[in-house]
């Protein structure tokens, strides 16, 4: 059956007549097929878990899962409504079941179900200006940054990720991007050159165009993302890249030839070493046979 997603629970007023009052609930599965929804007592402080159709209460929620963020299992749900009033399982699914239909009836059910296509308007989350996310050299994909520093029009950044760290690297916003300036222990440097009008852009693109000029040089693959210059960076890189895999396995060949060395040698000495008393024997019998 068609619903809303707005959850009522049914009280009756003073003239004892049956009204429903709109409540922020949580659904909650269960093993019955019932619509039921968790929410917190509007007098007590307790959790309390209701049918959706009817706004009746089905049971309380005991006091050590009350916790706002608790997610209660299926398993839960049916103890609960099996020991409720002490009726098993099959009973209270009966009695609720009979009760949604008398209802249905009546003409009396919740208007989550009366008014289906009334909507609750989604929460408007709560934006930190003090929490970034920004792209990052060296790493993949973007990353949370919170601002450690904002006076003057100048705005430095840490990563999320090492709030626990006491070394921690300060970063500067630009283009988009967060770049790497320098260690917390050296804010007031970093500070004093960004007040002297430094331009992380320009000494940036300087130092690639260094890497980039000499061919001896590896040249920055994150710094090459940055500028949008990865493709240059690679093709710079293949020679110096080459020539160090060649270095790589003449050191794994020189390696390897003195382990297989040393193998040999070890082999000797274990030969040696098990004719030894052979020999010893052999040259205790010359002797007596001399004399």
């Amino acid at each position: 059956m068609k619903h809303s997603n707005i959850y009522y629970i049914s009280k009756p007023n003073k003239e004892q007549q049956l009204e429903f009052i709109e409540v922020e609930g949580i659904a909650v599965k269960n093993s019955y097929g019932l619509d039921l929804f968790k929410h917190k007592d509007q007098i007590k402080s307790h959790h309390v878990i209701s049918e959706g159709m009817t706004g009746y209460k089905i049971c309380a929620i005991s006091p050590e899962n009350k916790d706002d963020d608790h997610v209660v299992s299926h398993k839960e749900i049916d103890t609960f409504l099996a020991q409720y009033h002490q009726i098993d399982k099959l009973h209270k699914y009966e009695k609720i079941r009979k009760c949604t239909e008398q209802m249905k009836e009546r003409g009396k059910l919740t208007p989550r179900y009366t008014e289906p296509d009334k909507r609750r308007p989604a929460k408007k989350r709560k934006s930190n200006p003090d929490i970034v996310l920004s792209k990052c050299l060296y790493k993949k994909g973007k990353k949370y940054f919170i601002c450690v520093y904002n006076q003057d029009g100048i705005q430095l950044f840490k990563r999320k990720d090492s709030e626990n760290d006491l070394y921690f690297m300060l970063y500067v916003p630009c283009n988009a991007w967060m770049i790497a300036l320098a260690q917390a222990s050296s804010m007031d440097e970093c500070l004093a050159k960004l007040m002297d009008g430094f331009d992380i852009h320009t000494w940036v693109l300087e130092s690639f165009e260094k890497q980039i000029a000499n061919p001896k040089i590896w040249a920055d693959v994150g710094i090459a993302d940055y500028l949008n210059r990865r493709v240059e960076a690679e093709a710079h890189n293949a020679p110096i890249d080459a020539e160090r895999e060649e270095k790589r396995k003449q050191k794994d060949e020189m390696w390897e030839n003195k382990r297989r060395v040393a193998e040999q040698e070890k082999t000797i000495n274990t030969i040696l070493l098990s004719q030894t008393p052979l020999m010893l024997s052999a040259t205790k019998n010359c002797s007596k046979t001399m004399k």
